[in-house]
């Protein structure tokens, strides 16, 4: 994992503690017109009421696997 993430070279975060303002929908923007420049984008969706950037991306919803008491991706 420590090999994968070396190649990061830029972090963008999208954060705010109040829910409703935005910030899957800014997110899913951002990452789409990164991609669309040629860029890499891996987008992590921590939202606990419930993922909404594959709806954003019209990607399959995948279940959350558990594992020992801890979610999987």
């Amino acid at each position: 994992m420590a090999e994968r993430l070396a190649s990061v070279r830029r972090i963008v975060a999208v954060n705010e503690w109040k829910g409703g303002v935005g910030k899957s929908f800014v997110t899913a923007h951002v990452a789409r017109a990164l991609a669309r420049s040629g860029r890499s984008v891996g987008v992590l969706d921590a939202d606990l009421n419930g993922p909404t950037i594959p709806r954003l991306l019209s990607l399959p919803e995948a279940p959350l696997r558990h594992s020992k008491g801890r979610l999987r991706p």
